[in-house]
């Protein structure tokens, strides 16, 4: 039998709720480097070890990822910058 306190009535109970339940989307690293990324949405840690790594990442946290970009070339290349991952598979 759940217990409450004398102040907190059935109808003041809050309860959780969950919002997204979060598929995944296989992401890969386009950089060669080793990359480890916190998700704003999800919290989770993603580690990619090096160039082409494909990480499952949950469908919340995907754009933030899509969105990151590199600097572009130092020494007299196209400075423009690239981006980081793309989606495998779609």
């Amino acid at each position: 039998m759940e217990s409450r306190s004398g102040s907190e009535r059935p109808s003041e109970r809050v309860e959780k709720v969950v919002v997204s339940q979060s598929k995944f989307r296989n992401v890969r690293l386009l950089r060669n480097t080793k990359y480890v990324v916190k998700g704003n949405v999800t919290g989770k840690r993603y580690v990619f070890e090096r160039a082409g790594a494909i990480v499952p990442v949950a469908s919340d946290d995907v754009d933030e990822l899509l969105s990151k970009m590199a600097a572009g070339s130092c020494c007299g290349g196209d400075p423009s910058p690239k981006k980081l991952f793309d989606i495998v598979g779609e």
